[in-house]
């Protein structure tokens, strides 16, 4: 029961993924992604994912304070410390309880590369560490939107690849 109960909440959650994905508005992303990590949060405290409870209960903190317009990269640093720390103590699930953290880490220092290849890179790499994790947590439904969002970003570094090598062509 809770399986399906958690899958649910992390179907929502996703769900709120996909619509921070599609809007324009930078303050309206962080909201939107504020409920989407609270979701998560649910689903992963019901599943038993009690990294994905930090690191995600951090990235809330991190979004407020994005929204406030604080987040300078000296407090981006320090949360990352701060995840690092509580997600050694909270690991339940010792290497696979360590990707969302990895993932978190590539993603949130490439954050601010102007090289999109190399932000994408790292989206897919943070998502793969994510997809992995939610797997062994069984965790099907946020799985499948890992899977999926790896693979947009996949075949959005495919398409500027093959673009800039028409250009050069």
């Amino acid at each position: 029961m809770f399986l399906i109960i958690g899958n649910i909440i992390a179907l929502i959650a996703s769900i709120f993924m996909v619509i921070a994905g599609l809007l324009n508005d930078r303050r309206q992303i962080l909201v939107v992604q504020i409920i989407q990590m609270t979701l998560f949060i649910i689903s992963n405290v019901v599943l038993g994912g009690y990294t994905a409870v930090v690191v995600n209960a951090i990235s809330i903190v991190r979004n407020i304070v994005a929204y406030k317009g604080k987040l300078t990269n000296n407090v981006s640093y320090f949360l990352l410390v701060l995840t690092t720390i509580f997600t050694l103590i909270f690991n339940n699930h010792f290497i696979i309880g360590l990707l969302p953290l990895v993932g978190t880490i590539v993603f949130t220092l490439n954050l601010n590369n102007k090289n999109i290849t190399k932000l994408k890179l790292a989206l897919s790499f943070s998502m793969l560490m994510w997809l992995i994790f939610d797997l062994y947590i069984k965790s099907f439904s946020s799985a499948l939107f890992d899977f999926l969002s790896m693979a947009a970003g996949i075949m959005t570094i495919y398409q500027i690849k093959n673009k800039k090598g028409k250009k050069d062509a």
